[in-house]
């Protein structure tokens, strides 16, 4: 679950860039082109994480959390870069800059909502086995 809240806060630095991006060079900037580019791939790079944890029995029920909750989030991203073409974002960049701070607060929500989870479950002990409670003893002796 590390990796993926790694993953989770540089989707977070990406977002806070994005951010600035529009507040500081204006919406026809390429830096925005560019740090969607980023964003998109970290979230590639979330899903294959939060897919393979899946088939980890503990972890199971929180990445299958996540991975609703990032479904939504990546919907919702997806259907604004769908629609705020560059051509689009040059017609109407008021427009743009309103949407792209719903958005900005949308992934923030995704993402606090999901490092609260992450934390809040690394800091559960561990459960173990009530035949050998501890984790590097075996039944059989060996290591």
């Amino acid at each position: 679950m590390r990796e993926v809240a790694n993953r989770l806060e540089h989707m977070g630095w990406i977002n806070r860039d994005l951010q600035l991006a529009v507040a500081i060079a204006g919406p026809m900037s390429e830096r925005i082109l560019e740090l969607r580019a980023d964003f998109s791939y970290e979230c590639s790079q979330l899903l294959n994480d939060l897919t393979a944890l899946l088939a980890c029995p503990q972890k199971a029920q929180l990445a299958s959390r996540i991975v609703g909750e990032f479904v939504s989030m990546h919907q919702f991203v997806g259907q604004h870069q769908q629609f705020w073409s560059h051509s689009a974002i040059a017609a109407q960049p008021e427009a743009y800059i309103a949407t792209a701070r719903n958005i900005g607060a949308a992934v923030i929500n995704f993402i606090e909502g999901s490092l609260e989870a992450i934390n809040a479950d690394l800091s559960r002990p561990e459960t173990t086995s009530a035949f050998a409670p501890e984790a590097e003893v075996r039944l059989t002796g060996t290591r």
